[in-house]
C-alpha cells in the first residue's frame, strides 16, 4: 500500500468553523499518529493547524458542489471521508485502518464504513470482520466515516444535492455502478464488535439543527478542550430529552434514526 493513494478529507464550510478546534483537537488527540494527508474543505475561511492542508473554492457552494470540488482538488485515489462535528472518542489504530483499506482494494470495492451505523447485511466471504451492504439497502452509501474509492464518490454526486439528499437520493445512482459497498461487521477474529470498538469511534452528529448536542459538548469539555457557546449555542436540556425520546422509538421500531 502506498500513503499517497489515501487521503482524509474533512469536509465543512464557512459556517462551522467553531467546530474545527473541538474536531481536530479530539482527532489528533486519538490518532497522533495519522500517516495520512489531511485535508480540511471549507469555503472562504482559512484555518491553521499543524498538519491540516486547507482547501477552499473561494466562494459558497452547496453540500454536494464542495464536496465535488474538493474531489477534483485532491489527487489521492482514495479519500477516507469524514464530517467536522464527527468528535473522537477512542484511539484509532493504524494498523487497523491500513488493513481495511487493503481489503477495499483486494475486491475493488466503492467503500467501506468504519462505522456501522447502519451496518451491513451479509458477511463478505474471505474477509472476517467485514459485510456487504447490498443493492437497495438504505444509506447505502451515508455519510458515515468511510474509505471511499474516489471515482465512485464523483459518480454518485449532483452539485445541487444537499448531504441529506446525497444519501437519500444517492442510493439510486449507487446502484448504477460497478463494485461492493462494504462495512465493518464483526471483529478480525469473527467475534462481534462491541459498541465503540470501532476501527474509527466518535460521537456522531455533535452539531444537529443548528446547535451543539450536550452530550458532545460535555465529552469536548472532559478532555480539556473549549467549545465556543458564544459563536454556537448547545441545544436546551428540553429539546435533549425530546431527541432522546425519539431515538428510543426509532430503536424499539427498528427504523433507522442516524441522525436524530
Amino acid at each position: 500500500m502506498h500513503q499517497s493513494e489515501l487521503a482524509i478529507l474533512v469536509l465543512s464550510c464557512d459556517k462551522f468553523a467553531d467546530a474545527w478546534d473541538p474536531f481536530f483537537n479530539m482527532a489528533f488527540k486519538y490518532w497522533p499518529d495519522c500517516p495520512y494527508p489531511i485535508y480540511l474543505c471549507t469555503e472562504t475561511k482559512n484555518f491553521e493547524r499543524k498538519g491540516v492542508t486547507v482547501i477552499r473554492p473561494g466562494r459558497e457552494l452547496p453540500w454536494s458542489a464542495l464536496l465535488q470540488w474538493a474531489l477534483e482538488f485532491l489527487s489521492e485515489t482514495y479519500i477516507l471521508f469524514l464530517l467536522e462535528d464527527y468528535i473522537f472518542l477512542k484511539p484509532v489504530e493504524t494498523r487497523r485502518i491500513e488493513h481495511l483499506f487493503n481489503v477495499l482494494q483486494q475486491t475493488d470495492s466503492n467503500y467501506l464504513r468504519l462505522f456501522p451505523c447502519p451496518g451491513p447485511d451479509v458477511p463478505l466471504s474471505g474477509y472476517p470482520g467485514v459485510g456487504v451492504i447490498k443493492p437497495g439497502s438504505a444509506y447505502r452509501n451515508c455519510t458515515q466515516a468511510a474509505i471511499w474509492k474516489k471515482a465512485a464518490m464523483q459518480a454518485i454526486i449532483d452539485p445541487k444535492e444537499s448531504g441529506w439528499d446525497f444519501e437519500l437520493l444517492g442510493v439510486k445512482r449507487a446502484e448504477k455502478l460497478d463494485g461492493m459497498f462494504l462495512c465493518v461487521d464483526v471483529d478480525e477474529k469473527g467475534d462481534p464488535l462491541e459498541k465503540g470498538d470501532y476501527p474509527i469511534t466518535y460521537y456522531c452528529t455533535a452539531i444537529n439543527r443548528g446547535v451543539w448536542r450536550r452530550e458532545a459538548v460535555s465529552i469536548i469539555r472532559r478532555h480539556g478542550f473549549e467549545v465556543d457557546l458564544k459563536a454556537r449555542p448547545q441545544e436546551s436540556v428540553r429539546s435533549m430529552y425530546q431527541r432522546i425520546v425519539r431515538r428510543t422509538y426509532h430503536r424499539l421500531r427498528g427504523t433507522p434514526s442516524v441522525n436524530t
